[in-house]
């Protein structure tokens, strides 16, 4: 899975439900971090973007009455 995917699915109406988008996302994270060492920039930067995802999704959450924690 990858970011480009993801936006061509979106596009396409592919996904029925934000947790379908959600998953697939989540699923960049898991394998960058299964697939590449700590030490590897490519890991670096996916644990750069995660913190940018969650931080922006906690704030739709917030925004929307929602609670992220449960």
């Amino acid at each position: 899975m990858d970011l480009g995917t993801i936006k061509a699915r979106l596009m396409n109406g592919y996904y029925s439900s934000m947790y379908d988008v959600m998953y697939d996302i989540n699923a960049i994270w898991t394998a960058c971090f299964s697939f590449n060492s700590p030490d590897k920039e490519v890991y670096k930067c996916a644990v750069t973007l995660k913190e940018m995802y969650e931080n922006q999704l906690e704030e739709i959450y917030e925004e929307s009455g929602c609670n992220l924690k449960n």
